[in-house]
């Protein structure tokens, strides 16, 4: 078993009394590479956004770098986190850097976390 990077385990969230997420278990560990695929409106971006405490779950239990949210200080997490979103993609003029940025964008949309120095 790897080092443990990201842990959802039964995470719920509700965005004025409605279920955005529910339930949710994914755990990811070092190593390992997903995508994270969904219609607009799925709640891949709420999701994503509890990492860097941008949302908070309602209920259930999160963890990044093998630490508890609510438990150690944030902060220390956030500055270990780095985005990547296929907008960069816009910034480019050539049509085919464009394609491909995007393309290697979404198959990594997920690899939000990006190791710095501890």
């Amino acid at each position: 078993m790897g080092r443990e990077l990201l842990h959802y385990e039964n995470v719920c969230f509700r965005r004025d009394g409605r279920p955005i997420l529910d339930n949710v278990n994914w755990h990811i560990e070092d190593g390992e590479h997903w995508a994270l695929l969904g219609l607009n409106g799925a709640g891949k971006s709420t999701l994503l956004s509890m990492i860097p405490a941008y949302q908070i779950p309602t209920t259930g239990t999160l963890r990044v770098f093998g630490k508890e949210f609510g438990k150690y200080a944030w902060p220390k997490i956030k500055a270990r986190l780095g985005f990547v979103s296929s907008a960069l993609g816009d910034n480019f003029s050539q049509p085919w850097i464009n394609k491909s940025l995007k393309i290697s964008l979404f198959l990594v949309h997920l690899v939000a976390l990006v190791y710095t120095k501890r």
